[in-house]
């Protein structure tokens, strides 16, 4: 993790049991990322089963630019 600090100090730390999502590169022969159901997409499923205080980490396998593709509603 590169650049990894406090948002704001003098704050409570975030401490919690760790749920770790790991990604995989994206793959274009898969089609497009936002034509999913979002309903049952696993990225979403992860994100809201994780229960309230613990925490969810993203393993993006080394690459420190890697990103979500997001579009969760």
């Amino acid at each position: 993790m590169i650049g990894v600090g406090p948002v704001m100090t003098g704050k409570r730390r975030m401490v919690g049991q760790a749920y770790t999502m790991r990604y995989i590169p994206y793959r274009p022969d898969l089609g497009n990322v936002f034509q999913r159901d979002n309903r049952k997409d696993l990225q979403r499923i992860a994100v809201e089963s994780v229960p309230p205080g613990d925490v969810l980490v993203i393993d993006s396998r080394g690459n420190a630019e890697a990103g979500s593709c997001g579009e969760i509603s």
